[in-house]
């Protein structure tokens, strides 16, 4: 709304002849932006840079730079990201803030300070007290690394159509490189020999920024003082990709795509609740995905399960086996690009995803 009132004063100064002393204090007000209208916010956090895997706002961390934030709109098709903390899906994650806090989300018009607006979705924490900074920054976060490994794999695509010469998918690692090494190595090598003509399908992730709530028109819902984040999505509906394993309908290219940061974390990391939209060409762009990662348990973890041992917590906390293949039913032609003794590995009867050597992904199961 702000910069739609600056172009009405604009013109109403224009119609008079471009002198503003002719329009009264009264009449000026009209156009003053309205307090319960809009929200003014501060970036503070914006940590992902530009990649092939990435789709920015634009927004950067600028102490002097605010946004203009307007027309807070429920839209029904994003009830979908609020699928990962109905009570019976929540009991099979962490007892983190990334999968046990629920979020409001909004679709909302952003001004910049240069007058540019795009739409968003505006995600604040449902209880006060996970309205924080740091709660913000893990929700960037988890985007930052589902970027990276969207880049990474968006790469290895492009490698494996066009048949680019040179280094293969990264195989398994020798004792002095792990598997986060070399498929470093190889994604560089890689991105030195292939032309991004944009012609290829490729996974993106929308890229949140973390701000703080400086002026709000909507202080019983976005309090001042809080934090919250934006992310460039405007779609007005939101899909399952990968979820559940059960109500998930199976769609190639996410799946390659989760396959691929599974295998190169060496089994250390899953991207999930990869969710967002498939457009005409083929391409997705992700939102609010979560990473889920093979930690020490915590105490919120402990207190969150009935039985309290180590192997239990990290079977139901953290990267597994069973929620791998859970999640991942069967591969596609994509996984066998950059993991082709996958198959072979389970035709000899060995459990879950080994194709980095015979135990290289490090699941919780894993020599059992």
């Amino acid at each position: 709304m702000g910069a739609g009132v600056a172009r009405v004063r604009v013109a109403a100064q224009e119609c008079l002849g471009g002198n503003p002393g002719t329009l009264s204090q009264e009449s000026l007000e009209l156009f003053q932006p309205s307090d319960d209208q809009e929200l003014v916010l501060r970036v503070v956090y914006a940590p992902i840079e530009n990649s092939s895997g990435a789709h920015l706002t634009g927004f950067k961390v600028d102490a002097e730079a605010h946004l203009m934030v307007s027309h807070l709109t429920y839209i029904s098709g994003l009830d979908t990201l609020g699928w990962r903390y109905r009570e019976k899906n929540r009991q099979q994650w962490p007892m983190s803030y990334r999968f046990q806090a629920p979020k409001k989300s909004w679709h909302v018009k952003v001004v910049d300070s240069l007058g540019l607006e795009q739409v968003c979705i505006l995600q604040i924490a449902s209880s006060p007290d996970e309205r924080l900074l740091e709660n913000a920054m893990l929700d960037v976060d988890d985007s930052k690394v589902a970027a990276t490994y969207a880049h990474r794999f968006n790469l290895q695509q492009m490698q494996a159509i066009s048949g680019a010469a040179g280094p293969q998918a990264p195989q398994a690692p020798d004792a002095a490189a792990g598997p986060e090494a070399l498929v470093s190595v190889a994604v560089q090598a890689i991105s030195d020999l292939v032309i991004d003509d944009g012609s290829a399908p490729r996974v993106k992730v929308a890229a949140p920024v973390a701000c703080e709530v400086l002026a709000s028109g909507y202080p019983s819902m976005v309090p001042v003082g809080t934090y919250l984040t934006l992310t460039p999505y405007a779609e007005k509906d939101v899909q399952k990709f990968i979820f559940d394993g059960i109500s998930d309908e199976f769609s190639e290219l996410p799946q390659a795509y989760f396959h691929y940061a599974a295998f190169s974390s060496g089994g250390k990391e899953y991207v999930c609740d990869i969710q967002g939209v498939e457009d005409d060409n083929g391409c997705f762009l992700l939102v609010d995905p979560c990473v889920l990662r093979s930690n020490l348990p915590t105490v919120r973890d402990l207190v969150g399960v009935v039985a309290n041992t180590h192997s239990e917590v990290q079977s139901i906390s953290g990267p597994t086996v069973d929620r791998f293949d859970t999640l991942h039913p069967k591969c596609s032609q994509a996984c066998k690009t950059f993991d082709p003794q996958r198959r072979s590995a389970l035709r000899n009867g060995k459990v879950g995803m080994c194709g980095m050597g015979t135990c290289g992904m490090n699941f919780a199961k894993c020599g059992r």
